[in-house]
């Protein structure tokens, strides 16, 4: 009876001990729902900025929260302000100008408690230069070679060039880009290797100073240059080919210049009105007379695609006397003031005449003229394989073919001459 009463009681006190257990601990708190992430995405400009915002908006379920942002990564170009809040807050990132030549991304986060609640994406385009590529190379050639001299511009920032930081050189804006429209007046000390200026109409740079022995670039693209006058530079060296291959030209004067070498063969311009390059010289001082020794080595053959008209002084090198002299405005005019230095014209010129000029001459009368040009109300004289037999040293007969080796072998023996004196 006795071990039936212990009985019992052990399992009513265990009893109670398991009741006043189970009692004592408490119901688990409920996991708190994850907020939802919101998504934003910014797009920062090229060239930096300190003030690119975005809203943060804190939700009901983590106001109490402080929350952080921090980067997924580590960037050097850009940064956020504040790092870390409670309630609604601006964040304020600050981007640096993007020169990697590539556009970049940067990805923060906004934690609240335990819990991501923002992803913020920002991106920003690859900086693009206001100058035109071509344009671009050649300017920075301009300025690391200090081509204008004492006024050559410092530029600190090439993606965007003011278009009047150049003397002489004048640029225009087309869809978004400055393109080298003029050299005009340019105090060039030096001209750079390449000239390709697709925009390019007019180069007019008379008289510089420091273009003395230098030459013409021979990388050469100018599909719209209409006017050049290079005139008294004392530059030296071949015509490039490129010159040559533009194909709106209409004037080029390059007198008072010491160019030397075979003439580009193939010229690409139809409209061709004007080609003087005599290589005279100019006068030590003003009021001095013209120099009168020339370049004899310019030429090699007068190209057939070079169909203008040569224009010379009269028989006695007096420019004053000279009637055709300037008033024809179709005018080749290479080599002497009292001297042609050709050595020949290329075979199949397609003129048989080498007619003298004619004060009297009528338009439309061919009885004046077995054959004939009337150009600008003037008449005109112009090559022929006949040669001027009345006056010594005029035009000469020798016709030759074109042979691009022998042309090569006549510019490389200029060469050797040029360096020889």
């Amino acid at each position: 009876m006795k071990k039936f009463f212990f009985y019992l009681m052990s399992v009513a006190i265990i009893g109670l001990s398991m009741s006043a257990c189970t009692k004592q601990t408490p119901d688990p708190e409920p996991e708190p729902t994850p907020p939802k992430v919101k998504q934003e995405s910014l797009s920062a400009t090229p060239v930096g900025q300190t003030d690119l915002t975005l809203a943060l908006t804190v939700a009901k379920d983590w106001t109490d929260s402080t929350w952080t942002i921090a980067a997924e990564e580590t960037y050097d170009w850009i940064d956020v302000t504040p790092k870390t809040g409670k309630g609604n807050a601006t964040l304020t990132f600050n981007v640096t100008a993007n020169k990697a030549d590539k556009e970049r991304l940067a990805a923060f986060n906004v934690t609240a408690g335990k819990f991501k609640t923002y992803e913020i994406l920002i991106s920003q385009a690859k900086m693009e230069y206001n100058v035109n590529a071509t344009d671009l190379e050649f300017l920075k050639a301009v300025v690391e070679g200090k081509m204008l001299g004492e006024s050559t511009p410092v530029i600190d920032n090439w993606y965007q060039v003011d278009a009047g930081a150049f003397p002489g050189i004048n640029m225009i804006d087309k869809d978004g880009k400055l393109y080298i429209e003029k050299l005009d007046g340019a105090p060039l000390t030096d001209l750079p290797a390449k000239m390709h200026l697709p925009e390019l109409t007019h180069i007019f740079v008379t008289d510089a100073v420091g273009l003395n022995g230098k030459r013409l670039p021979t990388d050469w693209d100018t599909p719209k240059l209409v006017f050049i006058n290079l005139k008294n530079n004392k530059l030296t060296g071949p015509i490039p080919k490129g010159l040559a291959a533009s194909p709106a030209l209409v004037e080029m004067y390059c007198d008072g210049c010491d160019f030397f070498g075979a003439l580009p063969h193939d010229w690409a311009s139809k409209t061709l009105k004007v080609v003087i390059l005599a290589n005279y010289g100019t006068p030590k001082e003003v009021g001095e007379p013209e120099k009168t020794t020339d370049n004899p080595g310019l030429g090699y053959l007068i190209p057939a695609t070079l169909d203008v008209v040569l224009n010379n002084y009269d028989a006695t090198g007096n420019l004053d006397n000279s009637p055709m002299f300037w008033h024809d405005k179709t005018q080749f005019k290479i080599g002497g003031i009292k001297e042609h230095n050709w050595i020949g014209f290329e075979k199949g010129w397609g003129q048989i005449r080498y007619e003298k000029y004619d004060s009297a001459a009528v338009a439309g009368d061919l009885t004046t003229w077995s054959d004939h040009r009337l150009l600008y109300d003037d008449w005109a004289w112009y090559f022929s394989n006949v040669g001027y037999p009345d006056r010594n040293g005029g035009v000469p007969r020798i016709m030759k073919e074109w042979n691009q080796a022998d042309a090569d072998a006549y510019t490389a023996q200029c060469e050797a001459a040029a360096k020889g004196n």
